[in-house]
C-alpha cells in the first residue's frame, strides 16, 4: 500500500462521515415540526449528499442566484 492508497482511503473515511453526521443531524433535528416520512426523507438526502443535501432539503442555499 503506497502512499497515494493511503490518502485515498483516509479521504473517503473521512467523507463516509461527514455524510454520517450530516444525516444524524437531519434525522434528530428539533427545528421543525416533521413528520416521520419527512424527517427520514431529509435522513436520506443528507446520507446522499452529505451537506448539500441537508442544505438543499433546507432551502437555505440561494438556487436563484445559479439561474
Amino acid at each position: 500500500m503506497n502512499n497515494t492508497d493511503l490518502t485515498l482511503a483516509l479521504m473517503l473515511l473521512s467523507l463516509l462521515i461527514l455524510h454520517l453526521l450530516f444525516c444524524y443531524r437531519a434525522i434528530t433535528s428539533t427545528q421543525g415540526e416533521l413528520n416521520q416520512l419527512r424527517r427520514y426523507s431529509w435522513g436520506f438526502f443528507s446520507l446522499c449528499f452529505g451537506p448539500l443535501g441537508y442544505y438543499l432539503y433546507q432551502s437555505l442555499l440561494p438556487l436563484e442566484q445559479y439561474d
